[in-house]
C-alpha cells in the first residue's frame, strides 16, 4: 500500500478565541484521517533556512527582471 505524505505539526494549528473553526481545521482533518486509518504518513515540516529564503529572493528578482524585459520587448 502506498502512503500519502502529510506535512503537519500541531505547532501549525492556531487556537485563537473565535467562533470560527477554521484555525483548528488542519488538526481536525488529520485526526479524522488517522481515525479512518487512511494510508497517510505524518511528516513534521522543516522550517526554511535563511539561505533558502535568500535563494528564493534571488530567483524572484531575476524572474521579475526577465518578465519586465519581455513586456518591454513585446511593447516595442
Amino acid at each position: 500500500m502506498e502512503f500519502i505524505d502529510i506535512y503537519f505539526s500541531p505547532e501549525q494549528v492556531s487556537n485563537p478565541v473565535t467562533f470560527s473553526p477554521s484555525p483548528r481545521k488542519p488538526a481536525l482533518v488529520v485526526a479524522d484521517w488517522i481515525e479512518k486509518n487512511l494510508p497517510i504518513r505524518i511528516i513534521d515540516p522543516v522550517p526554511v533556512t535563511r539561505e533558502q529564503i535568500r535563494v528564493l529572493e534571488i530567483h524572484r528578482n531575476t524572474m521579475v527582471a526577465c518578465m519586465a524585459e519581455n513586456v518591454t520587448s513585446a511593447n516595442q
